[in-house]
Protein backbone atom coordinates (compact mmCIF):
# COMPACT_ATOMS: atom_id res chain seq x y z
CA UNK A 1 0.00 0.00 0.00
CA UNK A 2 1.33 3.40 -0.96
CA UNK A 3 2.01 5.74 1.96
CA UNK A 4 -0.06 8.92 1.75
CA UNK A 5 1.67 12.30 1.93
CA UNK A 6 0.41 13.17 5.41
CA UNK A 7 1.99 9.97 6.80
CA UNK A 8 5.43 10.58 5.33
CA UNK A 9 7.98 12.24 7.57
CA UNK A 10 7.36 15.86 6.45
CA UNK A 11 3.64 15.39 7.09
CA UNK A 12 4.23 13.76 10.48
CA UNK A 13 6.65 16.55 11.42
CA UNK A 14 4.07 19.17 10.47
CA UNK A 15 1.41 17.52 12.66
CA UNK A 16 3.83 17.32 15.60
CA UNK A 17 4.93 20.95 15.29
CA UNK A 18 1.34 22.14 15.08
CA UNK A 19 0.38 20.15 18.18
CA UNK A 20 3.43 21.16 20.22
CA UNK A 21 2.85 24.83 19.32
CA UNK A 22 -0.61 24.66 20.92
CA UNK A 23 0.68 23.46 24.31
CA UNK A 24 0.49 26.26 26.88
CA UNK A 25 3.91 27.45 28.02
CA UNK A 26 3.68 28.82 31.56
CA UNK A 27 7.28 30.00 31.75
CA UNK A 28 8.20 33.67 32.00
CA UNK A 29 8.40 34.84 28.36
CA UNK A 30 11.27 37.20 29.12
CA UNK A 31 13.40 34.34 30.43
CA UNK A 32 12.72 31.79 27.69
CA UNK A 33 15.77 30.75 25.67
CA UNK A 34 14.17 27.78 23.88
CA UNK A 35 10.59 27.61 22.63
CA UNK A 36 8.51 24.78 24.05
CA UNK A 37 7.91 23.28 20.60
CA UNK A 38 11.69 23.07 20.08
CA UNK A 39 12.14 21.34 23.43
CA UNK A 40 9.39 18.82 22.60
CA UNK A 41 10.75 18.16 19.11
CA UNK A 42 14.26 17.82 20.53
CA UNK A 43 13.07 15.28 23.10
CA UNK A 44 11.32 13.29 20.36
CA UNK A 45 14.39 13.44 18.11
CA UNK A 46 16.57 12.15 20.94
CA UNK A 47 14.11 9.30 21.49
CA UNK A 48 14.10 8.40 17.78
CA UNK A 49 17.90 8.42 17.52
CA UNK A 50 18.13 6.46 20.79
CA UNK A 51 21.11 8.33 22.14
CA UNK A 52 22.28 6.86 25.46
CA UNK A 53 21.83 10.17 27.27
CA UNK A 54 20.58 13.72 26.87
CA UNK A 55 24.16 14.94 27.02
CA UNK A 56 25.16 12.66 24.14
CA UNK A 57 22.26 13.95 22.05
CA UNK A 58 23.28 17.54 22.74
CA UNK A 59 26.82 16.75 21.56
CA UNK A 60 25.35 15.32 18.36
CA UNK A 61 23.51 18.59 17.70
CA UNK A 62 26.71 20.59 18.21
CA UNK A 63 28.58 18.76 15.43
CA UNK A 64 29.15 21.24 12.54
CA UNK A 65 27.43 19.41 9.68
CA UNK A 66 25.50 16.64 11.42
CA UNK A 67 24.03 19.06 13.93
CA UNK A 68 22.78 21.47 11.26
CA UNK A 69 21.21 18.63 9.27
CA UNK A 70 19.58 17.25 12.40
CA UNK A 71 18.04 20.59 13.35
CA UNK A 72 16.77 21.16 9.80
CA UNK A 73 15.34 17.65 9.60
CA UNK A 74 13.28 18.15 12.76
CA UNK A 75 12.61 21.89 12.23
CA UNK A 76 14.30 22.74 15.53
CA UNK A 77 15.67 26.24 16.01
CA UNK A 78 17.62 25.53 19.19
CA UNK A 79 18.26 22.62 21.55
CA UNK A 80 18.43 23.18 25.33
CA UNK A 81 21.02 21.63 27.59
CA UNK A 82 20.25 18.27 29.15
CA UNK A 83 19.33 19.94 32.46
CA UNK A 84 17.06 22.48 30.75
CA UNK A 85 15.32 19.80 28.70
CA UNK A 86 14.56 17.75 31.81
CA UNK A 87 13.28 20.81 33.66
CA UNK A 88 11.00 21.95 30.84
CA UNK A 89 9.65 18.51 29.89
CA UNK A 90 8.90 17.66 33.52
CA UNK A 91 6.45 20.58 33.57
CA UNK A 92 4.53 19.38 30.50
CA UNK A 93 1.40 17.48 31.53
CA UNK A 94 1.25 14.16 29.69
CA UNK A 95 -2.44 14.80 28.95
CA UNK A 96 -1.26 17.57 26.58
CA UNK A 97 0.19 14.87 24.32
CA UNK A 98 -2.75 12.47 24.29
CA UNK A 99 -4.45 14.21 21.38
CA UNK A 100 -1.63 13.11 19.08
CA UNK A 101 -2.80 9.50 19.30
CA UNK A 102 -6.26 10.40 18.01
CA UNK A 103 -4.80 12.60 15.28
CA UNK A 104 -2.52 9.91 13.89
CA UNK A 105 -5.16 7.22 14.30
CA UNK A 106 -7.55 9.24 12.14
CA UNK A 107 -4.82 9.81 9.56
CA UNK A 108 -4.18 6.06 9.39
CA UNK A 109 -7.90 5.44 8.98
CA UNK A 110 -8.22 8.06 6.26
CA UNK A 111 -5.29 6.53 4.38
CA UNK A 112 -6.89 3.04 4.60
CA UNK A 113 -3.80 1.70 6.39
CA UNK A 114 -5.89 -0.01 9.08
CA UNK A 115 -8.06 -2.00 6.68
CA UNK A 116 -5.89 -5.18 6.90
CA UNK A 117 -6.42 -5.16 10.68
CA UNK A 118 -10.21 -5.32 10.61
CA UNK A 119 -11.92 -8.33 12.15
CA UNK A 120 -15.32 -9.53 10.91
CA UNK A 121 -15.49 -6.51 8.63
CA UNK A 122 -16.47 -3.95 11.26
CA UNK A 123 -14.06 -4.27 14.18
CA UNK A 124 -10.46 -3.82 15.24
CA UNK A 125 -8.94 -6.43 17.54
CA UNK A 126 -6.88 -4.54 20.11
CA UNK A 127 -4.40 -6.54 22.20
CA UNK A 128 -3.46 -4.84 25.47
CA UNK A 129 -0.50 -5.65 27.69
CA UNK A 130 1.19 -3.96 30.64
CA UNK A 131 4.93 -3.60 31.08
CA UNK A 132 7.46 -1.98 33.36
CA UNK A 133 9.92 0.44 31.78
CA UNK A 134 11.60 1.95 34.85
CA UNK A 135 12.57 0.79 38.33
CA UNK A 136 15.05 2.04 40.89
CA UNK A 137 15.89 1.64 44.56
CA UNK A 138 17.13 5.22 44.77
CA UNK A 139 15.36 7.43 42.20
CA UNK A 140 11.64 8.13 42.29
CA UNK A 141 8.99 10.80 41.84
CA UNK A 142 5.46 11.42 43.21
CA UNK A 143 4.00 9.51 40.24
CA UNK A 144 6.06 6.35 40.78
CA UNK A 145 4.60 3.09 42.03
CA UNK A 146 6.14 1.89 45.29
CA UNK A 147 6.75 -1.65 46.46
CA UNK A 148 8.83 -3.45 49.04
CA UNK A 149 11.29 -5.96 47.60
CA UNK A 150 13.47 -8.42 49.47
CA UNK A 151 17.21 -8.14 48.94
CA UNK A 152 20.31 -9.29 50.79
CA UNK A 153 20.33 -6.13 52.87
CA UNK A 154 16.68 -6.66 53.82
CA UNK A 155 13.48 -5.02 52.65
CA UNK A 156 14.05 -2.19 50.15
CA UNK A 157 11.54 0.36 48.88
CA UNK A 158 11.61 0.27 45.08
CA UNK A 159 10.20 2.91 42.73
CA UNK A 160 8.82 1.92 39.34
CA UNK A 161 6.75 3.14 36.42
CA UNK A 162 4.63 1.00 34.15
CA UNK A 163 2.91 1.45 30.83
CA UNK A 164 -0.14 -0.04 29.14
CA UNK A 165 0.67 -0.97 25.55
CA UNK A 166 -1.89 -1.67 22.85
CA UNK A 167 -1.44 -3.18 19.39
CA UNK A 168 -3.57 -4.25 16.45
CA UNK A 169 -2.53 -7.80 15.47
CA UNK A 170 -2.79 -8.88 11.86
CA UNK A 171 -5.65 -11.31 12.36
CA UNK A 172 -6.46 -13.73 9.53
CA UNK A 173 -9.92 -15.16 10.11
CA UNK A 174 -9.48 -17.41 7.09
CA UNK A 175 -6.67 -19.31 8.83
CA UNK A 176 -9.24 -20.65 11.31
CA UNK A 177 -11.54 -21.97 8.61
CA UNK A 178 -11.34 -25.24 6.79
CA UNK A 179 -13.33 -27.32 4.35
CA UNK A 180 -16.13 -25.98 2.24
CA UNK A 181 -19.89 -25.79 2.20
CA UNK A 182 -21.66 -26.37 5.52
CA UNK A 183 -18.42 -27.36 7.27
CA UNK A 184 -16.81 -24.05 6.36
CA UNK A 185 -19.89 -22.12 7.49
CA UNK A 186 -19.96 -23.96 10.83
CA UNK A 187 -16.29 -23.14 11.40
CA UNK A 188 -16.90 -19.48 10.57
CA UNK A 189 -19.83 -19.29 12.98
CA UNK A 190 -17.71 -20.89 15.70
CA UNK A 191 -14.89 -18.39 15.31
CA UNK A 192 -17.30 -15.45 15.19
CA UNK A 193 -18.99 -16.70 18.34
CA UNK A 194 -15.69 -16.97 20.23
CA UNK A 195 -14.49 -13.52 19.12
CA UNK A 196 -17.79 -11.82 19.94
CA UNK A 197 -18.04 -13.65 23.27
CA UNK A 198 -14.59 -12.38 24.14
CA UNK A 199 -15.61 -8.83 23.28
CA UNK A 200 -18.57 -9.14 25.65
CA UNK A 201 -16.39 -10.32 28.52
CA UNK A 202 -13.71 -7.72 27.89
CA UNK A 203 -15.34 -4.43 27.04
CA UNK A 204 -13.19 -2.35 24.75
CA UNK A 205 -11.24 -5.32 23.37
CA UNK A 206 -13.07 -5.03 20.07
CA UNK A 207 -14.19 -1.56 19.07
CA UNK A 208 -16.96 -0.89 16.59
CA UNK A 209 -15.83 1.49 13.87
Amino acid sequence: MRTTLHLRFPGIRSVLLKHFSRIADHRDRERIDHELKDVCMGALAMFCFQDPSLLQFQKRTKAPILGANLLNLWSIESVPSDTQMRTVMDEVDSSELEGLFTTFFRLLQRGKHLEPYRVLGRYYLCVINGGEYFSSDHIGCPFCLRRKVKKKQGGVLQFSQQIVQAAFPYFRLASYMWGSGSGRMDAERGVKGKVLAGSTRRRGLIGNC
